[in-house]
């Protein structure tokens, strides 16, 4: 085996994988069984044994690192072994080969929808960092332009992400959304963490000005807690208290896969009001799974989406109106059911096994 490889995987050091970790996550996995090629993991500079990453792999987790799990520490005669950052550059030492993925300009675009310290853990080496890539990976063509209008940089390789997990049948996932208690009615389903970037605020002013939706549906929102906004004041200030006490209106937190396979699988819709994403892994996961999106038009949205979706301005209720109303006509005369199963064959598209190769083999190309 003649390739070597050195993959920086902080991203997996949590107890909870959305988003970035959960991208870091799949090429691990397939990092960590690929025969062709020889990968030294690591957090920063901290060599991490195989038997962590296994455990890692196995549990979707990493809650404890136990001491005898950690290697040796990265050293000057590995500075020409290709090394793929996960992230931002969280060590450092200098390497010849440097690659790094990135997956937004969000924390130099839309500050204020970011923490401070977010804001500074990614700004504050970034340009330097990258500048010393050979070479870099971004998950959207509106990334790729981004950085090249910012930065003016070239050697940017762009490949979409997939889906992580395996459909299970329709039976089987009733039988779980029944511990929910979503069954019984339609609901529209929100995903993502709690912070100003995600724009559900947009969603709960449109539920304020109209109550007759929260007549007819549910709303469900999935998310961590985040940053900057807390869904409590949120609900507050947009007068909602008495629809969390009857439960028109749930939020369940951070759920693990399979519950949100569920969840999704079943939604009426997806609405997803997000000011900006990198890529938007919550409209593939609903495309895979036949469930209408309604989305912001905004960023790569609909590099996703396509034609096969209801767009919306994030700034506008209106506009959200607009787009709900169109989903409801098409799903009432049974229109909808032709834009859903070409979202489904469109989501067949993107592959987590082709971004992996394409990640792979770039840097292996490259360096």
């Amino acid at each position: 085996m003649n390739n070597k490889l050195i993959f920086e995987i902080s991203p997996l050091i949590t107890d909870k994988y959305t988003g970035i970790s959960n991208v870091v996550y799949e090429l691990a996995k397939r990092f960590l069984n690929d025969t062709d090629v020889d990968v030294t993991f690591c957090n920063g500079s901290q060599i991490l044994k195989k038997a962590m990453i296994q455990s890692i792999i196995e549990h979707k987790s990493c809650k404890k690192m136990p001491s005898h799990l950690f290697g040796e520490k990265l050293n000057h005669s590995m500075v020409d072994v290709p090394i793929l950052f996960s992230n931002v550059k969280n060590t450092n030492m200098a390497f010849n080969n440097q690659f790094q993925i990135v997956y937004d300009l969000s924390p130099f675009l839309t500050p204020e929808c970011h923490h401070k310290d977010n804001v500074h853990h990614h700004t504050k080496n970034f340009e330097e960092d990258i500048q010393q890539c050979k070479g870099l990976i971004t998950i959207s063509h509106s990334v790729e332009k981004h950085l090249n209008t910012y930065f003016g940089l070239s050697h940017i390789k762009t490949s979409y992400l997939g889906i992580g997990h395996d459909i299970t049948d329709t039976e089987q996932l009733q039988t779980r959304l029944d511990s929910h208690n979503l069954a019984v009615e339609p609901y529209l389903l929100i995903l993502g963490t709690i912070e100003p970037r995600k724009n559900i605020s947009l969603v709960l002013r449109w539920l304020q000005h109209d109550k007759s939706i929260l007549e007819r549906y549910r709303l469900i929102i999935i998310g961590n807690d985040g940053w900057n906004i807390t869904f409590q004041d949120l609900i507050q200030e947009y007068g909602l208290e008495a629809d969390i006490a009857s439960g028109r209106i749930k939020r369940l937190g951070y759920i693990d896969d399979k519950q949100k396979e569920n969840i999704v699988k079943f939604a009426s819709a997806l609405i997803f009001p997000s000011f900006f994403e990198g890529f938007g892994l919550p409209l593939l996961e609903a495309m895979s799974l036949k469930t209408p999106v309604i989305s912001s038009c905004s960023s790569s949205l609909p590099e996703v989406l396509g034609e096969h979706g209801f767009y919306f301005n994030p700034e506008c209720i209106d506009s959200l109106k607009i787009a709900f109303e169109q989903f409801e006509q098409k799903n009432q005369d049974g229109s909808i059911e032709s834009m859903i199963t070409d979202a489904y064959e469109r989501s067949k598209q993107f592959s987590y096994n082709q971004f992996y190769q394409d990640v792979k083999n770039y840097v292996l190309q490259i360096s």
